[in-house]
């Protein structure tokens, strides 16, 4: 078996309104969010790999905006990856 070492992308959600949703998108990797806190994405992204996280799908009367949700995968510097920061509020 030949295994390939990934960064996980992930962060944090916060002032999502109560029983909606959003979807954030990293290239072809879609995951729902639909509570607030941390959160990962569904893929590992390999070494080296560019990474840009956005907001998809915005939930219903809010805009979510993403914070440090740019940047280059690093199997050296993985907490990197993981600090990106997601808000919403009432539009």
């Amino acid at each position: 078996v030949n295994c390939v070492a990934g960064v996980q992308i992930g962060g944090s959600l916060a002032g999502l309104k109560v029983g909606t949703q959003l979807s954030l998108i990293n290239g072809k990797d879609e995951r729902i969010l639909n509570v607030d806190g941390a959160f990962n994405l569904s893929f590992s992204v390999l070494d080296g790999t560019d990474y840009d996280v956005q907001v998809k799908t915005q939930p219903l009367g809010q805009k979510c905006t993403v914070v440090n949700g740019k940047g280059k995968a690093s199997l050296a510097n993985p907490a990197a990856a993981t600090n990106v920061s997601v808000t919403c509020v009432a539009e």
